[in-house]
């Protein structure tokens, strides 16, 4: 019984796959993808995200790609105001040593509404380029931008470890 309903998890897993952005496939010609999930806050859905490596193996010492695919509405600015706080707290740092990076982070993002898509491409430990619906708005460089900017989605060890283990391939993640 266990072994059919891991088969079954494991189909619609895999029917959850989607097709490759183009800007992705032009960054990364052999990426596929490693994981999906649907991000949810208090019982809304708000967005689903997929994350995109060479030959679907994730790895931070090599090049990836994560598409969030909006279900809400919200302004650029809440975008970057996120992105800081949460590049604060996981890191450790107070935000005014991310601060800097806002300015640059509201320019990247656009106002986002239902069925927009931003895709981050993470190319080399302190790049990455942003996607607004496949067109590209800006790269930024900033030290280890990798880890600090894409740990918002792929860091176990935050408060929605869940998300980050099917975002990084698990089928059915432990706590």
């Amino acid at each position: 019984m266990r072994s059919a309903l891991l088969a079954a998890l494991a189909l619609m897993f895999a029917g959850a796959a989607q097709a490759r952005p183009l800007e992705v496939a032009r960054q990364l010609p052999n990426a596929a993808q490693v994981g999906g999930a649907r991000y949810d806050v208090l019982g809304f859905s708000v967005f689903d995200a997929a994350l995109w490596a060479d030959g679907g193996v994730f790895s931070w010492d090599a090049p990836f790609a994560v598409e969030i695919n909006y279900l809400r509405g919200f302004s650029a600015q809440s975008l970057a105001d996120r992105a800081i706080s949460e590049m604060a707290q996981r890191s450790g740092r107070a935000r005014s040593s991310f601060e800097p990076m806002r300015r640059e982070l509201t320019a990247c993002f656009a106002d986002v509404a239902r069925g927009d898509r931003i895709t981050g491409v993470s190319t080399s430990h302190d790049h990455a380029q942003f996607y607004f619906n496949g067109t590209q708005r800006c790269a930024i460089e900033w030290p280890g931008m990798r880890r600090q900017f894409f740990s918002i989605w792929l860091d176990r060890r935050g408060g929605e470890r869940v998300f980050s283990r099917q975002l990084l391939g698990a089928v059915h993640a432990a706590p």
